[in-house]
């Protein structure tokens, strides 16, 4: 893929995770405070924002996929620990989301605590790994110009 589209899709990935983690947050506090329909809102809002992280989730992983082939190559020099660390938080916060999502008709399960608290720490590894990455993302951008 060519840097434009890398770099739109990195552009969109942190635009949508953002989106997912602001609804989350809200949708949470919705469901202390705020009547059955804020909250479902705040729920619609989170699964559409949801699904476009796991669409741009898989499009950076496919434009990343060779530093994954590394990995099962035993290639481990120099790999971000963070990266695999969000990786992993990645596919569990989608799997206990979908899960949810199944579970609609089942209140008061303890997949909800294992997405929410996943998620914080996944909201967090995504914020370090954009940290540590931010600089690579304006050497693209103007790589592209």
């Amino acid at each position: 893929m060519k840097a434009k589209g890398i770099y739109f899709v990195d552009v969109a990935l942190l635009l949508v995770a953002v989106a997912t983690c602001l609804t989350g947050v809200f949708l949470h506090k919705a469901g202390h405070f705020n009547t059955h329909e804020v909250w479902h809102n705040w729920a619609v809002a989170h699964i559409v924002s949801s699904v476009l992280m796991l669409l741009f989730g898989a499009l950076h992983i496919y434009v990343h996929l060779g530093w994954y082939k590394s990995l099962l190559k035993g290639k481990t020099k120099g790999k971000s620990i963070i990266t695999l660390m969000l990786s992993v938080l990645f596919v569990v916060v989608a799997m206990t989301g979908v899960v949810m999502l199944a579970m609609t008709f089942v209140p008061n399960t303890g997949v909800g605590l294992w997405h929410y608290v996943v998620g914080i720490v996944l909201s967090v590894a995504s914020i370090a790994h954009i940290v540590l990455r931010w600089q690579q993302l304006l050497k693209l951008k103007s790589a592209i110009r």
